[in-house]
Formats: C-alpha cells, structure tokens, sequence
C-alpha cells in the first residue's frame, strides 16, 4: 500500500525537521520546501497528496503559495500553519480554499486528526465520533 505524501514548507529548520521526524514515524512520506516557491517548485514536481504550509515565509509567503497549488490542482488538501497571523489571514486562507488553519506550537494529535480528515476527503469540521 502506497504511503500517502505530504509536502511540508517551513522556513524554519526546527519546526520543519520536527514536523517531518513526527510525521514519517506515522507512516507518511514527507517532501519539505525552505519557502513557498520551493514549495510550489515541490507540488509541481513530487504531485502530493496533502500539503501543510507555513503562513510567513520568504519569497512567496503561505496565502501565495495556496492560490497556485490550487490553480495547478484543487484536488489537493493545503493545511495552513501559522505563529504570527491574524483573523485576516486566517480568513484569506479559508477564502482561498486552504482545507484549515492551524496556530502554531502545533498540537500534533490535532494536525494528525486533520491530515486523517484532509485525505479521506471529509470536511475540515467533521468530527472523529460522527
């Protein structure tokens, strides 16, 4: 059975690095981008099946990169991560289509529950007991 693949960009090397180590002992094939168009350079090449992407990154910031992952494919879940945003950006995220919005320090068993969600195609807000 093939490992589903998440794209991860982070321009942190901690958080990055952290997330990946998390995420492959859960059975994930990880890919990681240091900025978004890295990261889009990334979903263009590696086709994932889930991306997590930080809001503020240099380059091309979380919300630029969102609108050309999915022009170039809808299909694919975009989960954003973020310390440092506000409502507006949490809102223009959703607007633009991003599956959720996570603040950072990131609750792992959270973001497990969301990926789960995210690739089995059901909606950001169902619930694990439904």
């Amino acid at each position: 059975m093939k490992k589903p693949k998440i794209l991860l960009i982070d321009d942190e090397s901690v958080i990055r690095e952290e997330l990946e180590i998390y995420l492959r002992r859960k059975g994930y094939d990880v890919v990681t981008g240091v900025n978004g168009l890295d990261g889009f350079y990334l979903f263009q090449s590696d086709s994932p099946d889930l991306v997590l992407t930080d809001y503020r990154m240099p380059k091309m910031n979380g919300i630029a990169a969102l609108q050309k992952m999915k022009a170039a494919n809808p299909d694919v879940p975009v989960i954003m991560l973020s310390g440092q945003a506000d409502m507006k950006v949490c809102v223009q995220a959703l607007n633009d289509d991003a599956y959720e919005f996570i603040e950072k320090p990131v609750d792992l068993k959270k973001l497990l529950g969301v990926i789960q969600r995210a690739l089995d195609g059901k909606p950001a807000w169902w619930n694990v007991e439904n």
